[in-house]
């Protein structure tokens, strides 16, 4: 990743929000910050970012709720991370359902975020890479007129592709 990535900051305790843009500036990002998740989904739909960082608990619509507002609207290409002093394992489960990509839990260690922003978004960029080879190998396939089987060792088929109906 040769240029910084443009992260949203979402928390509606100012101190938070000030320590985790430092950290997140620190580790070479170009950071916005968000009051609220209204706020935060305000400056999503104007200017899309690489990727969001909601704290769970913010009033109006919490971190939850912006989440699944984010992957209803974009899709499921956006990582998102959750940020909570909840780390029960229903809070947890929840924000995965809700689509989150990670969470951090509170208290957060500071000198940490950094890393494991940057490690997520490294296992971000090789998802979508796995993506576009997947697509290129199907376009590949699609355009192979014969068909294609695939056997196990004792000759049962597992897996066939072709363009055109088989007729036995």
């Amino acid at each position: 990743m040769a240029q910084p990535m443009h992260i949203l900051v979402a928390d509606d305790e100012p101190t938070a929000r000030m320590l985790m843009s430092a950290a997140l500036k620190k580790a070479g990002h170009d950071v916005s910050v968000a009051v609220d998740g209204e706020d935060a989904l305000r400056q999503f739909r104007a200017h899309p970012f690489d990727l969001v960082m909601l704290d769970v608990e913010m009033p109006g619509l919490d971190g939850y709720q912006v989440c699944a507002a984010l992957r209803q609207e974009f899709g499921d290409d956006l990582p998102i991370v959750m940020v909570t002093a909840m780390d029960d394992t229903d809070s947890v489960e929840r924000a995965y359902e809700c689509g989150a990509t990670d969470f951090i839990a509170k208290p957060i260690n500071w000198a940490l975020v950094g890393h494991r922003v940057k490690y997520l978004l490294r296992a971000y960029e090789a998802d979508l890479q796995l993506r576009v080879a997947n697509e290129r190998n199907a376009a590949v396939l699609n355009a192979i007129p014969d068909l294609l089987f695939e056997l196990d060792h004792e000759g049962r088929y597992l897996n066939y592709h072709t363009r055109a109906p088989i007729c036995w």
